[in-house]
């Protein structure tokens, strides 16, 4: 199958379990997030579409503007500006604390070398900031 059919197929059957996951949190009453972490997980273990191949393609052109997209869109300028110094603080050294933290628990627990702990702590520990959106929404 062409790469363009494959990437809309495949787009299509993701946003429509996505879907159906924000339908069922109505009535399951648990956060968006979570249901897509669950639907993940059971389409993931059960191999319920082994076929599917998640492309970096799909991934670039489908969803992450999607995501950037809705953020930037629904952010509020005021309340952005007025927690900005706490918004930096508590994410620039949030995320310093939580990769030295990781860090020291590879190094010290599993007798890693310093350097490859720090580096996946730093990748670890990122501020996820799509996800705060969403469970700020739900409130």
């Amino acid at each position: 199958m062409h790469e363009g059919h494959y990437l809309i197929i495949t787009a299509i059957i993701l946003l429509s379990i996505a879907s159906i996951g924000g339908i069922l949190t109505a009535y399951l009453k648990i956060p968006y997030m979570s249901m897509l972490v669950i639907i993940g997980l059971i389409v993931g273990i059960f191999h319920i579409f082994p076929g599917l191949k998640i492309t970096p393609s799909l991934i670039y052109y489908v969803f992450l503007p999607v995501i950037i997209f809705e953020g930037a869109v629904n952010i509020k300028m005021i309340p952005l500006k007025s927690n900005a110094v706490p918004i930096g603080i508590l994410s620039v050294f949030g995320t310093i604390i939580s990769a030295m933290f990781t860090a020291a628990a590879m190094h010290f627990g599993l007798n890693f070398p310093l350097r490859p702990p720090l580096i996946f702590g730093a990748v670890l520990t990122r501020p996820e900031p799509r996800s705060c959106i969403a469970l700020r929404k739900e409130r």
